[in-house]
């Protein structure tokens, strides 16, 4: 049974006990992950507690999600309505939706490398929706007609858009007054999205607006495209993966990985793993282009259509390959999570040092430090017990294995004293037969010699 002391050790003379400053900060990993100094963690994606060379708050994994084509009409005739029982009355546009584009956002340098897609591209589907009372009547009759809200119109408009693949919402909230107030209901605004059921793009255009009778309800020609989330770019720092204690693989890094909504694949490297790969034995990942063959090494088998790359001296690009994904928008997703370092949270404060009278300003860390140190020495502790528990487990396995042996030996011994003892009595039968024998030849020797006369 092994145990490691940098497990168990409150403190080392060479540093790294459990209530000692910890120097072995990965901090960002090599852009797998960054800092976030909010007070509170991040609601939405994993995250772990920091204290280190980058500072003090929550490291959250790297990754890029993509967002669907949408945008906003912000002019809904709040006060008024929209009457379409006037003779005639009616609004009518073009939906356009899903289109793609070679660079439709204009992007330059690394952005552009994550978001260009080579041709041929899809031109977009298209139709011309026309709103009338009918519509209106088919949705709701109980309007009569007319539409007094946004909520009422998003209704109506749903009811002809959905089917096309594409959907208004009239849910965004606004303080009233502005600035101060609680949030409230927004009654002018509403967001057109595309649901992107047609092609591979992101993409929803409003156009060729008109409108006979009555106003147009705040639609407006307009366009957006969505972005595109498979790719990123990590920002590079050199780390190094130390020794742990008397463990020689060193500190252990697990982690997940997920592209474009896959279930996500766990992973592990060590010092060990990393010193193998490079040929030394430094634990010390230096350059993008080393990360990029790390994380080549553990990805790539499971993620063919992945690319990963050193983009620059800092930087490492993470993409899903063009040739073989061109999907935009939602759905399009590049990410690490659960990451865990073995050692940390790690301390950077030394217990004896701390002095809350000369260093009243560093009260905050020393409670951080704190916290810390107390999960760490309650992991010891949880070791130790551990350790113990296995210790009588064995103990009391030797105990008993001992006394089995005892009655084993026992056996053996019954067996062979009965062995020799068969073996005396027929030696000493024998005896007695040869006496016997001798006895009658003494007892009749003429006989005997009349025998051989």
């Amino acid at each position: 049974m092994n145990v490691h002391l940098s497990d168990v050790s409150l403190f080392n003379s060479t540093g790294g006990g459990l209530l000692q400053a910890d120097a072995r900060d990965l901090e960002t990993l090599g852009g797998m992950r960054n800092l976030t100094t909010s007070i509170n963690p991040p609601t939405t994606i994993d995250s772990t507690p920091y204290d280190g060379n980058q500072g003090s708050g929550w490291m959250y994994p790297s990754g890029s999600i993509g967002v669907a084509g949408s945008f906003r009409l912000n002019d809904f005739p709040v006060g008024s309505s929209l009457d379409f029982n006037t003779p005639g009355a009616q609004i009518s546009f073009d939906i356009i939706l899903d289109k793609e584009d070679t660079n439709p956002h204009g992007y330059t340098g690394t952005q552009a490398d994550l978001n260009e897609l080579p041709g041929p591209y899809y031109p977009g589907y298209s139709k011309t929706i026309t709103i009338d009372k009918a519509v209106i009547d088919a949705y709701d009759a109980a309007l009569g007609g007319v539409i007094t809200t946004n909520t009422q119109f998003a209704g109506v408009l749903n009811s002809v858009l959905n089917a096309e693949g594409a959907y208004v919402s009239a849910n965004s909230i606004v303080q009233d007054p502005p600035g101060s107030g609680p949030w409230v209901h927004d009654k002018k605004t509403m967001i057109i999205s595309t649901n992107q059921i047609h092609g591979d793009g992101s993409y929803v255009e409003i156009a060729n607006l008109t409108s006979v009778a009555v106003g147009t309800g705040g639609l407006t020609n307009g366009f957006d495209y969505g972005t595109r989330g498979s790719g990123m770019e990590l920002n590079f720092q050199q780390f190094i993966v130390h020794q742990d204690g008397d463990n020689e693989d060193g500190v252990d890094i697990h982690f997940s990985f997920s592209l474009n909504g896959a279930p996500p694949k766990s992973y592990s490297f060590d010092r060990t793993y990393v010193n193998t790969l490079f040929g030394k034995d430094s634990g010390k990942v230096e350059t993008s282009a080393e990360m990029a063959t790390l994380l080549n090494s553990l990805l790539a088998p499971d993620w063919p259509g992945l690319i990963i790359a050193a983009n620059s001296a800092t930087t490492v690009m993470m993409k899903s390959d063009h040739a073989l994904d061109r999907t935009w928008g939602s759905g399009t997703r590049i990410a690490f999570d659960q990451i865990r370092v073995s050692i940390e949270p790690i301390p950077t404060i030394n217990f004896l040092e701390i002095d809350i009278a000369q260093n009243p300003a560093k009260l905050d860390s020393y409670i951080d430090y704190i916290d810390i140190v107390s999960e760490r020495i309650i992991d010891g502790a949880t070791a130790l017990g551990a350790f113990q528990s296995r210790i009588d487990m064995q103990s009391d396995f030797a105990a008993e294995l001992m006394s089995i042996i005892d009655k084993g030996i026992g056996r053996l011994v019954d067996a062979d004293m009965n062995e020799e003892s068969t073996r005396l009595k027929a030696l000493q039968t024998q005896e007695q037969l040869g006496i016997q024998a001798l006895q009658i030849a003494n007892s009749n020797s003429e006989n005997i010699m009349a025998l051989f006369r």
